[in-house]
């Protein structure tokens, strides 16, 4: 019989008990064919390839436009061309936050960037970076709209503009605007549209340019929205949407998602009680990555190491994780601040700085790390019952081991473990082959599990190889009353 919503996303509740589900490393995706075997499927993600060493300081900003590739290397703006060669361009103010780089075009050929709450203008036919004065101390971050720059000091609430297609004009004097409509501070500005969303602590504005002489940003006049942003660096703008983790008046956390003034809540009631257990989340990341149709939300969380991502195409979430052998777990995916650059996804290590891509050809991580995907299914149980397993069946794309090459895996395995205590304690770790090169009809599949009233099953796999999965088997003794008549995803 079918393994019931063997494929699915990352579910996990904060009682054990309750529901164990587990999806690391895996995008999924609905088979819109109507003969499809399973209408859900899995995919391992894509490995990345390195282009480039950089400065051996940490990325912290990544903008691409016009053939022109730049990054926020520690302390230094670099610049970067189709081969990954780095070219420094300037220095910055160091900061533990992101920094940010936005254009102003054609219209003015210049770069405005934010890093330790200074702001930078970068002129693009000269390759100069110059300091700002007039806005030491207040540029939180940037955006850009309509020939503007625009900064946001976070710790007054307070906007300030730049002059027409000119970052390096700026008379903060005159030339801003602070919150009125509500006590709650401004934490984070972006630009959407036509709307330069601010989001506060608890509520958020959206403006606009009204086409003013003196002052061309006002509120729009639609009013609020009753969500506000708990982690500056948390937004994320993408196909039309905004993402970010916001925050209740009563503390409670919630990632969302909003298209114009509609916001909506996209994580589950189980991710919204896992960030709420989360002892620090004011320096969470978010970013947008568009991949192979798949449009991503990633959300990054340094201080407890782990990368979320949410998947537009589906509604659904898993994570997105570097593996580290020594711990035998996941931490937060290090390849962050994507952007498309020179007919590639290139992405910045947050520890090195290195310059990768993503490749689908790749099955490696950061330092050569394997890509290890998992995913934990729901727990077996019916009505407390004893139930024997007879087997368990992995439906994955067989034969596809390389034979030769660096990345050669002749013989890729995968590994299964279960737990009968709400995943504790887990069994020893029993490997499968998923097929030779040209095994074709080779089954992955565990016999003789044993018994257990409530059993969670573990499957672990670092192949170098693309990995499939269209789901799962499983056996009984005697078929529990509580999973007759199921049927596939």
């Amino acid at each position: 019989m079918l393994y019931p919503s063997f494929i699915g996303g990352d579910g996990q509740a904060t009682a054990k008990i309750i529901d164990q589900e587990r999806t690391v490393n895996l995008i999924l995706e609905r088979q819109e064919a109507p003969g499809a075997d399973s209408k859900l499927t899995m995919s391992s993600v894509p490995g990345v390839t390195l282009l480039g060493t950089a400065l051996g300081s940490p990325g912290r900003a990544h903008f691409f436009e016009s053939a022109r590739e730049f990054a926020i290397e520690g302390t230094s703006l670099v610049e970067i061309d189709a081969s990954a060669n780095i070219t420094v361009r300037g220095a910055v103010a160091a900061s533990a936050n992101p920094a940010t780089i936005v254009s102003n075009g054609d219209g003015g050929g210049q770069l405005l960037i934010t890093s330790g709450m200074n702001g930078y203008s970068y002129d693009l036919g000269t390759n100069v970076l110059t300091q700002v004065a007039a806005l030491n101390g207040k540029a939180t971050m940037a955006t850009y709209k309509d020939g503007y720059g625009l900064v946001l000091d976070n710790t007054t609430s307070t906007g300030y503009f730049s002059a027409l297609f000119d970052f390096s004009s700026w008379n903060t004097g005159v030339d801003f605007f602070q919150r009125s409509g509500a006590s709650d501070s401004w934490r984070a500005i972006t630009q959407n549209g036509v709307y330069v969303p601010l989001l506060g602590e608890h509520t958020s504005d959206y403006y606009f340019d009204q086409g003013g002489a003196s002052n061309p940003f006002a509120p729009d006049p639609s009013g609020q929205i009753p969500y506000g942003i708990v982690a500056p660096f948390s937004v994320a703008v993408g196909e039309g949407n905004m993402f970010w983790l916001a925050q209740s008046q009563k503390g409670q956390r919630y990632a969302v998602k909003a298209t114009g003034f509609t916001p909506e809540i996209i994580s589950t009631l189980a991710l919204q009680a896992t960030f709420n257990s989360y002892g620090v989340v004011t320096d969470a990341l978010g970013e947008f990555l568009n991949w192979n149709g798949h449009p991503l939300y990633r959300l990054h969380f340094p201080s407890q190491n782990i990368s979320w991502c949410y998947d537009l195409s589906t509604g659904l979430w898993f994570q997105w994780g570097t593996w580290i052998s020594e711990a035998n777990d996941f931490s937060a995916h290090r390849p962050r601040w994507p952007v498309v650059a020179f007919g590639e996804t290139r992405m910045l290590d947050s520890q090195t700085g290195a310059i990768y891509k993503l490749d689908p050809d790749v099955h490696t991580d950061v330092d050569d790390r394997p890509v290890v995907w998992e995913r934990r299914p729901p727990t077996i149980s019916s009505e407390n019952e004893l139930l024997y397993h007879q087997y368990l069946e992995l439906y994955v794309q067989p034969g596809v081991g390389i034979a030769s090459g660096a990345d050669a895996d002749v013989d890729p395995q995968a590994m299964l473990q279960f737990s009968n205590d709400g995943g504790f304690n887990w069994s020893s770790e029993r490997w499968r082959s998923m097929g030779k090169v040209g095994e074709y009809s080779k089954r992955v599949r565990w016999e003789q599990l044993g018994a257990a009233r409530r059993r969670t099953y573990r499957i672990r796999g670092s192949a170098a190889v693309a990995t499939g999965i269209t789901g799962a088997g499983i056996g009984f003794a005697q078929t529990p009353r509580a999973l007759q008549g199921v049927r596939n995803q």
